[in-house]
Formats: structure tokens, sequence, C-alpha cells
């Protein structure tokens, strides 16, 4: 009931994590936050008490170097590259919707790669899809990441 496993994409494998001290199982959800951790709430089973706790999980990540965005634009515009500064190497960006969860689903939260040119070794130009489905007009949360998939702490751009 509180096993916790992350899904790694790339090899479809499943790794433990650290358990959540509460069954997160009825009206309950997740967000990610900003600076990379994960907020759990919820749980109301019939029959117990009212849930009314939440538990923050932080990722392996949060304890390795992991770049920071050091310059970028808050207003950017589909199909249109924009700079971002780094203090670090990246491979990749992506934005991400904030979460707005009600009873298990978010169906507006995504997860959208951009495209990276330039030189990379302390930032790059990032172009946002020009198809205006993939990212609605909004605030997201911009993550850059490392070559070994450590990732930034979000900087919010505005898509419009």
């Amino acid at each position: 009931m509180k096993s916790t496993q992350i899904l790694d994409p790339k090899t479809m494998t499943w790794t433990k994590a650290s358990d959540a001290t509460v069954g997160r199982t009825y009206h309950s959800g997740a967000m990610l936050l900003p600076d990379g951790r994960v907020l759990t709430f919820g749980g109301e089973p019939k029959g117990a008490p009212f849930e009314m706790s939440f538990e923050v999980y932080s990722p392996s990540y949060m304890t390795k170097t992991r770049p920071a965005i050091t310059s970028t634009p808050t207003e950017v515009t589909w199909g249109t590259g924009f700079p971002v500064t780094t203090d670090a190497p990246i491979t990749s960006a992506t934005l991400i919707r904030p979460s707005a969860a009600t009873h298990s689903s978010d169906s507006d939260q995504r997860s959208v790669e951009l495209d990276l040119s330039g030189d990379t070794t302390t930032g790059a130009t990032l172009t946002i899809p020009a198809n205006r489905n993939l990212t609605p007009t909004g605030w997201y949360m911009l993550f850059v990441r490392s070559g070994d998939g450590t990732p930034s702490v979000a900087s919010w751009v505005h898509v419009a």
C-alpha cells in the first residue's frame, strides 16, 4: 500500500524509493515543486479518519551538484528561440506545467521537451514548439538537466 517506486522511462525499469509514512490511496495527489521535490497529499480510505497530512519527497538528485539557470526571459513565444544561461553544461531542457490536481488527476499537466541549440557549456538557445496545443498559454516551470540527468531548480516562464 505504501510502496514507492520510480520508473526510468528509458529502460522501463522500476527502482525502489523511500516509502511514504501514510498510504495515499483515495482523493490523493502529487505535485512537482519548483525545486524538484514532490508534494504528496490525500488518503482517506472508507471507514478511516480523514487524512489531513502531507509529505514532501526529496529525490536523490537533491544531494547532487545541480545546474543552475542564471538568466532566462520570463515571456516566451511559440516556435521562437530564447536564450538561457546556466552555471554548468546542460544537455536538455523541459517545460512542466504546474499541477492543478483534483481527485488524483490533472488533465492539464504536461511535460514538454524543448529543442536545444548553440553552445551548451554555459547555456543554450531553447525553442518552444510551434504547435500551441502542446504548450497552451500560461506559466510553466523551466528545468535544464546536466549530462547525467540531474535537473536544475525551475525558473518560471510564461508562454504566450
